[in-house]
C-alpha cells in the first residue's frame, strides 16, 4: 500500500503519474481539511473538492482546482 498526503494543486499532479507506477486500488490519500472554510453557511474543502474532481474526471487541467469548463 502506497499512501499519500493530500494538500494543494501539487496532489492531482502527483496522483496523475503516480498512477502508472502505484496500484490505484492499494494506493491511500489523506486529505487536508486544515484550509477547510465556511461560506455563505457552506462547508468548502478545497483540497478534499479537488481530489473528488480528480477521480470524477472532472477537474481543471489548466489549473489544477475547479471543475472544467465551469462557468
Amino acid at each position: 500500500m502506497t499512501t499519500f498526503l493530500a494538500g494543494g494543486t501539487g496532489t492531482p499532479k502527483l496522483l496523475s503519474g503516480a498512477d502508472e507506477v502505484f496500484p490505484v486500488a492499494e494506493t491511500t490519500v489523506v486529505g487536508n481539511t486544515g484550509d477547510d472554510v465556511e461560506i455563505s453557511g457552506h462547508l468548502v474543502s478545497p483540497d478534499l473538492d479537488t481530489m473528488l474532481f480528480l477521480d470524477g474526471d472532472v477537474l481543471d487541467r489548466e489549473t489544477w482546482w475547479g471543475i472544467a469548463d465551469d462557468a
